[in-house]
């Protein structure tokens, strides 16, 4: 690897370097050419222990060869990604926000009372579910969530909710995004997470899945009320089925296929998962993120230091005995 040209001034001299320097404060070199980091050098640079990914290079192309069984080791690795390379961010934030998701509702014409005014009634319907329900932020999220985690589930929500107008909140009724957001709304779409959704078949075309109610042992008395304010209705009553008959086998609560939203990428129509966006381009992500750690460190340890190559003296002081071409080649 060549390094940037350094022409060796009088006026550098006057820089304080520090101890250890290939240079003193005492020496101007005047006739010196320019000079080169030998590649040997980066060889000895360590690649940035803070930056690495959670799996070694080897143990995700191992994982990326069966992704059903290893889904959550690349998703955690997709999302370490997503947030420390900046090209797999613009991929996956350029796909999320490129679409402009306008739309134009239309009504068929059906049997029976098919007159202008119930097609217009109609168009009026759906256009006040769209704009309830934030489309355009339905829809951005589910491309972010098919990009970052291969996967994204939504339920269509549908209930009366009672407002909570209360201006003073504790820590801990703030905590959850998702609470706050439902709250209140007769139309929803929840995104629900994805470690916990298992795709289990079809049903008219449409995938049906299931969630794994142990997504609330964990928690607190506290933290679970709060966590079920904001899931579906029909999670919220699974759990408290699960709960009372102590049957912890029988965990899994198959989902109304009819109010569920299943979008998946990079998997076949049989498989339980999708597959994360970034996964086919680990090992130039990787190497990526090694290159420029790599440069950085190098840039850190070289940075106020001067390296130069001595030519020896001509007769006039300030020369050198070399010719200009024996100097380059040097």
């Amino acid at each position: 690897m060549r390094a940037t040209a350094i022409k060796i001034r009088a006026r550098v001299a006057e820089t304080p370097r520090p101890t250890g320097e290939v240079s003193s404060a005492q020496t101007v070199e005047t006739n010196g050419y320019d000079t080169s980091l030998g590649a040997a050098y980066l060889n000895v640079v360590s690649y940035g222990g803070a930056q690495r990914t959670p799996y070694s290079i080897l143990e995700i192309m191992e994982m990326a060869k069966d992704p059903m069984r290893h889904i959550e080791e690349l998703r955690r690795w997709s999302r370490w990604a997503y947030y420390s390379n900046g090209t797999v961010t613009t991929a996956i934030d350029t796909l999320v926000g490129l679409h402009s998701l306008d739309y134009v509702a239309t009504a068929r014409p059906v049997t029976g009372d098919g007159t202008p005014a119930r097609r217009a009634a109609c168009i009026k319907k759906m256009n006040n579910v769209l704009k309830t329900i934030r489309y355009k932020e339905v829809i951005r999220d589910g491309l972010f969530h098919s990009a970052v985690d291969g996967m994204y589930v939504g339920y269509f929500e549908k209930r009366a909710a009672t407002v909570d107008d209360r201006l003073a909140l504790t820590d801990m009724e703030i905590q959850g995004l998702s609470e706050i957001s439902s709250a209140g709304a007769n139309l929803a779409v929840i995104s629900l997470p994805v470690e916990y959704v298992r795709i289990i078949g079809r049903r008219n075309g449409c995938y049906e899945v299931a969630f794994d109610l142990r997504y609330f042992a964990g928690m607190t008395d506290e933290e679970r009320k709060r966590k079920l304010r904001g899931f579906p209705e029909q999670i919220q009553n699974g759990w408290r089925k699960f709960d009372d008959d102590g049957d912890t086998a029988r965990c899994w609560l198959r989902l109304n296929w009819r109010k569920t939203i299943v979008v998946k990428i990079k998997g076949g129509q049989n498989d339980p998962y999708g597959v994360p966006f970034a996964v086919a381009a680990l090992d130039d992500i990787d190497y990526a993120k090694y290159f420029i750690n790599t440069k950085r460190r190098v840039l850190d340890t070289v940075n106020n230091q001067i390296y130069y190559e001595t030519f020896p003296e001509g007769e006039k002081r300030g020369t050198s005995s070399l010719s200009k071409e024996q100097q380059r080649s040097q």
